[in-house]
């Protein structure tokens, strides 16, 4: 894992016994014979590894994959006995943590059996680690197996733990099935104003403007990416049933914008016509550089909508956005939205439903006010599934390995 992605994480440390030559190379000092190969084997009476050269960083969240060969063991010490993590009788305790919650394989729980488990514990409280210790608290010893430790510098909420029990590098990203995934391997056909996604599913052809004239192609097409003119550049797809619905969708999208005092559209998905028909499901950069992410149900009804402050976006930079629908929330938790990695907040609006009707999508245009979109853009990728904050997270920092920012 990347040091920018660590970063993300907000890892403080992270231990996976690879070996004992890695365990050494992250700090650790190795006390007895401990069985150290895609984890370490603690025989329960003299082995244990010590890493000093933690002192002066924090943790707020310990999480922790062992299997114990009792229900009463001791697992780490966080700083020479003030705040320990052990078990007596099957019951996990955290002493001297302020206020903490146990989660035993992502859920609230204190129960440890002798079956590989996963122990994360959150406390609001950071605490500051020195001469930490694995496999023992103390003149006690643990007997089995640690996988991994990982210390974090915040606080990781209930999503958050559902995520790193999951898996924290997120192979399942890798998995995602987007329904479109362009434009960095995007093929234009000469001659045939069609350009194909990376993915195959789309029950149909996406072309440029109308498909009809030359003159409607964006500017250049990058070697990553697809440069547009503001003026006329932009994608459409007729309507399309293998298209995500609003309910559950995510939209992820590197651009550049070159100028933030025109609005520029991102995406449209919506009835080809007047104003005043249903906008269904939209994103774009404002006047004033701010992201906008929403939703209109039908004609003449109110918007549900996220939108940034001020400078959000900043012209000929390259930005990051991911958008997110969740039906399984409610009101303004119904739309999140991250700029570069970072969840903003700063102002949604939630008016009863986000549109989910089969409409004709448009990339870098407003059907309804043209409103092209003048800039570059790198990746535009829209997926059937709600993404959680360390998914948004991951899914930037790899747009940002594969564009190179």
């Amino acid at each position: 894992m990347s040091y920018p992605q660590l970063q993300s994480e907000s890892v403080t440390f992270r231990e996976l016994f690879q070996s004992s030559a890695s365990v050494i190379d992250n700090g650790g000092v190795i006390t007895g014979t401990p069985t150290i190969s895609a984890g370490a084997t603690f025989d329960g009476s003299t082995d244990k590894i010590t890493y000093a050269l933690l002192t002066g960083m924090r943790a707020k969240t310990v999480d922790i994959v062992l299997q114990a060969t009792t229900t009463t063991e001791e697992f780490l010490d966080l700083d020479g006995g003030t705040h320990t993590v052990e078990a007596s009788s099957g019951t996990i305790t955290a002493t001297g943590f302020s206020s903490p919650t146990i989660y035993v394989d992502g859920a609230v729980s204190s129960t440890l059996t002798t079956a590989e488990t996963r122990i994360t514990i959150t406390t609001a409280t950071a605490i500051d680690l020195s001469a930490v210790v694995l496999g023992a608290v103390g003149a006690s010893f643990f007997d089995g197996v640690i996988k991994s430790v990982t210390f974090y510098e915040t606080e990781k909420t209930a999503e958050e733990i559902t995520d790193i029990v999951n898996g924290t590098t997120f192979p399942e990203l890798d998995q995602i099935n987007w329904k479109v995934d362009l434009p960095l391997r995007t093929n234009y056909v000469s001659g045939s104003d069609t350009v194909t996604s990376n993915k195959g599913n789309l029950g149909g052809t996406l072309t440029y403007a109308d498909g009809t004239t030359s003159a409607d192609f964006p500017t250049q097409l990058l070697p990553k990416g697809v440069r547009m003119d503001g003026t006329s550049d932009h994608m459409q797809m007729a309507a399309n049933s293998s298209l995500p619905s609003g309910a559950n969708l995510t939209l992820v999208a590197c651009i550049k914008v070159d100028d933030t005092s025109v609005q520029n559209s991102i995406m449209f998905r919506g009835n080809n016509g007047a104003s005043g028909s249903a906008l269904r499901y939209y994103a774009y950069v404002d006047t004033n550089g701010r992201m906008t992410f929403g939703s209109k149900v039908a004609s003449g009804s109110t918007f549900s909508f996220f939108q940034s402050g001020n400078d959000a976006i900043q012209a000929n930079k390259e930005h990051v956005v991911v958008c997110t629908t969740d039906s399984s929330a409610s009101g303004e938790d119904r739309i999140r939205v991250w700029i570069d990695g970072i969840e903003d907040t700063t102002s949604i609006t939630w008016n009863g439903s986000f549109a989910s009707d089969n409409e004709i999508m448009y990339i870098g245009r407003d059907s309804d006010g043209g409103l092209d979109f003048g800039g570059d853009i790198f990746v535009w990728r829209l997926g059937a599934f709600t993404a959680t904050s360390m998914q948004a997270r991951e899914i930037t920092n790899r747009i940002n390995r594969l564009t190179n920012n």
